[in-house]
């Protein structure tokens, strides 16, 4: 490669036949809503998160695991 008076670059044949290796595509997003029962409260919540998450009640702080998940990536 090699620059012209102009401020142009000139290419030679090989450096014109070389492309640039192809960008893989970002693998998919996952997200899912949780659905969530406190016994201790009596509460129940859904909450979205990128994974099958445990979760506290938002009222008490007790860790629950999701009784249901259902993906609702795009």
């Amino acid at each position: 490669m090699s620059q012209m008076s102009n401020g142009a670059i000139a290419r030679t044949a090989f450096e014109s036949s070389v492309t640039a290796p192809a960008m893989e595509a970002d693998p998919p997003h996952l997200w899912f809503e949780n659905y969530y029962f406190c016994r201790r409260c009596n509460l129940e919540w859904i909450d979205e998160w990128d994974c099958m998450c445990d979760d506290e009640c938002p009222d008490c702080g007790t860790p629950h695991t999701p009784y249901h998940s259902r993906d609702v990536s795009a």
